[in-house]
Formats: C-alpha cells, structure tokens, sequence
C-alpha cells in the first residue's frame, strides 16, 4: 500500500536529522526536517490511511485521497531534491564567498528603537482604521478572515511587525553586546517593551505560528549560543505550542469581547472551550492545523488549469502595494484559486505550500526547480551566516530568525510569504546594508 511510503520516508527524515554532520546543535536542514515532517509525510499518512477516521477529521469535508502514486512521488522527490540541493558544492561555495563586515556596531541600538517607534506607530495608525487599537485588536481574527472590510490606513498592517526584528536586535543588545554605554536597566527596560509590542503585533495579525516562532527565536538563539538543549524548556515550550495551535483559536475569538473587559474575555474563552465537542488533547485536531499543503498538492497534481509560470512572484509584490497607488486591481494570486479549488468557495485562505506551488507554476518541473532552489538558497544562507555568529553580537538571532523565515515558505506561497514577512525582509535587510560591509570574494585563477 502506497499509504506505507509516508511512513518510510518520515523514518528517512529521522534517521538523516540524527547521523548527518551539522555546524551547531541545529541548523536550517534541522527546521526543515521537523517542518517538513509535520506538514507532509505524517498528515499524508493519515489522510491515506484513515486510521480513526481520520480522513474525516482531517479533510475539510472534501474528497481528496493521498495514496495516489503521484502525490506520493512529489512529497519524496520535493524532499530529496531540498536535501540534496542543500548539501550541493556551489550552495557551499557561495556561501563561503559572501563575508560580511560589520560597521557602526554602537548605532545598532538606534536602528532597533527607531524599528520599534515605527511599529508602534503604525499599530496606533492600523487601529484608526477599525475606530481604535482596541477594537483593531478585538477583530482580529475576523479581519484575518476578510470578514471585515478595511480601508486606506489597512497598509500600516505591513509595518507593525517591525517590533520583532526590534526586539531581537534589543535581545542582542541586553546579552550579547560588551561595553554597553547605556545604563543596562534602561536597556532591559526597552527591550520589555518591545516584546510587549511585538506580541501586540502578531495578535493583531491573528497568526498563532507567529507567536510560536517569535518564542522559539530565542531558544533556538540560546541553543545556538551555549551549544546545549534543555530538555525540560524543550517540554515545557512543546506544551505551549500545542496548547496554542489546539486553543489559539478560541483565544483569538475571545478577543471579539475586548472592549467589555479583560473579564468578558476570560468568560467567552473558558465558555467556548467548555462547549466544544473536544476536551482536553486532540492529536486530529492538531494535526488538522498542518494538512492544508498536503490538501494543495494534491490539488494541483489532478485538477486542470493553466500554469501560473511563476507569476505570482510578481502578483504577491504587488499585493503589498495600495490598489489606489497601483490604479489598477492586481490579478488574483495562486493562493485565490488553490482555495477555490480545494473548498469551493473562499471563505478562508489556503496556501498552497512550496511544492504546489512549484506545480501551479510548471507542472513537475516547476516542482523541481522550486524545491531545489530551495534548499540552494537554504544552504548558502546557513554558510554565509554561520561563519559571523561569534563574531556580530547581533548575528545569533539574524541568523536564527532568518532560518526559521526560510523554514516557513515551505507551508506557504509568494503572497503569503512576502505578506507576512515583509517587515522582517524589510528590517532585516536594511540592517545588513547600514550596518555591514558586504563582499564577493573573486575566484582564483
């Protein structure tokens, strides 16, 4: 039976995570082999396998069967074809060129406040938009569901994430920075700010990856750092990462009650898990929060359509600007028509996952140049940063953040990617060309 095969291949992923060489105790491959797993293999295998039913827990209420021979050849062939491409000489030797030379370290400090301001900034701006922050706040989850109608200052959306890359540079600052010329305490204080405001931010995004990957930065960061794994930390985030994928929900739904009270909020979230038909731990009911690419896939290998030719690289770059600056109503992107596809209607996004949308784009050979550009870039991003984590106080978290931005565009699509990363892209990429010298090194001769 070809349901089997997932189980072959999440025991492949196992056994190359424990007996491969890594350059510290985790790296971007490590990220990729728990995610992929998570996201293709293991709900694959329940889907097609339908142990408890749970094709019915897990399907949406539609009809889409995973033990179909080309399902299965696109999730081993995405996922080889990633390990191979991340451990290619020309991703190696790429990255070894790349050197970075930091300048202006001091200013650093400035640079994050400056991100923070502006975040701040833009989430008072946002919340003006639904008639205050607190009302941005309570509608949250129906704004991420296009529920509610936005408007002109909807733009400001994109810049409230700036507090994260702001906290993570603050984070630098407070433990890793020597000969700090500002009184510590303040410094500590600023950085406590920023992480309330960044928390503020991804809940008015309504993401709960967000606030999980935003956590688990700075573990990652410590692990990176002190070169050990706390096993009972370990434990301890697991519970809460589970507990908010299964209620993170139910917590955002509360929210709707904000501006009755902090107690209208506790009463509607303990009312609404009391009701629910599930009490306590659901594994079908946490698997369903990493089915959608398996849903996608399957989508695009059997449904008819013409090839998006990787056209929605450009579309999602135009998403991000205002249709009134624009003049014109952008095409709809891939992850439009992959929700249609897959419900019938488009009453939520579904993204379409990295190896969909390399078949949207070109049918397998779209899939091919998708999965194995992507673990190129991977690879030759981990060389380049990996040589500066010692040697940039600022670098641990960078290279930390940018790992888990890498990680995550294999669950999604341009638009949702670029939409969701543009503050880090934007942070990020500005701090590298204020504050770094960037250098090729020329091939010998």
């Amino acid at each position: 039976m070809l349901d089997s095969a997932y189980l072959v291949l999440l025991a492949l992923i196992v056994f190359i995570e424990i007996f491969r060489e890594k350059s510290s105790k985790f790296d971007f491959l490590t990220l990729f082999n728990i995610y992929f797993a998570l996201m293709y293999p293991l709900p694959a295998f329940l889907l097609a396998f339908d142990f408890a039913n749970a094709a019915s827990s897990l399907g949406l209420g539609i009809s889409l069967y995973t033990n179909k021979l080309q399902t299965v050849l696109a999730i081993f062939v995405g996922y080889f074809l990633v390990v191979i491409s991340f451990y290619s000489k020309s991703a190696i030797d790429w990255g070894k060129k790349i050197s970075l030379r930091t300048r202006r370290n001091n200013s650093v400090l400035i640079y994050a406040i400056a991100l923070l301001l502006f975040s701040s900034i833009s989430i008072y701006v946002y919340g003006l938009q639904y008639g205050s922050f607190i009302n941005a706040l309570s509608q949250a989850s129906l704004i991420r569901a296009r529920a509610v109608e936005g408007g002109t200052l909807v733009f400001f959306k994109h810049f409230t994430l700036f507090a994260m890359p702001a906290s993570y540079l603050l984070g630098a600052v407070v433990f890793f920075q020597k000969d700090k010329k500002i009184n510590p305490l303040l410094i500590i204080a600023v950085f406590v700010f920023s992480v309330i405001v960044a928390v503020i931010a991804i809940t008015l995004t309504g993401g709960r990856g967000y606030l999980i990957n935003y956590f688990l930065c700075f573990y990652l960061v410590y692990i990176l750092k002190n070169k050990r794994i706390s096993w009972s930390f370990n434990i301890l985030f697991g519970i809460f990462a589970v507990s908010f994928l299964l209620y993170g929900k139910v917590f955002f739904f509360s929210l709707t009650a904000l501006p009755q009270g902090l107690d209208a909020v506790i009463n509607i979230f303990v009312n609404t898990i009391e009701n629910g038909s599930n009490n306590g731990f659901n594994f079908y009911q946490f698997m369903y929060n990493f089915q959608f690419p398996v849903h996608s896939l399957e989508v695009a290998l059997y449904r008819d359509y013409e090839f998006r030719w990787f056209a929605d690289i450009l579309y999602a770059i135009a998403s991000l600007i205002p249709q009134r600056l624009l003049g014109v109503v952008p095409p709809e992107t891939i992850m439009y028509y992959n929700t249609q596809y897959i419900l019938g209607n488009n009453d939520f996004s579904i993204p379409t996952g990295f190896l969909a949308f390399g078949v949207y784009s070109m049918w397998w050979p779209g899939l091919f140049i998708v999965a194995f550009t992507y673990g190129w870039i991977g690879r030759c991003l981990q060389t380049m940063l990996i040589k500066h984590v010692n040697q940039i106080f600022w670098m641990p978290f960078m290279y930390t953040a940018i790992a888990q931005i890498w990680m995550d565009f294999l669950s999604s699509d341009p638009e949702t990617f670029i939409q969701g990363y543009f503050a880090f892209l934007t942070g990020i990429g500005l701090l590298f060309l204020l504050y770094s010298n960037i250098s090729v090194a020329q091939q010998k001769a």
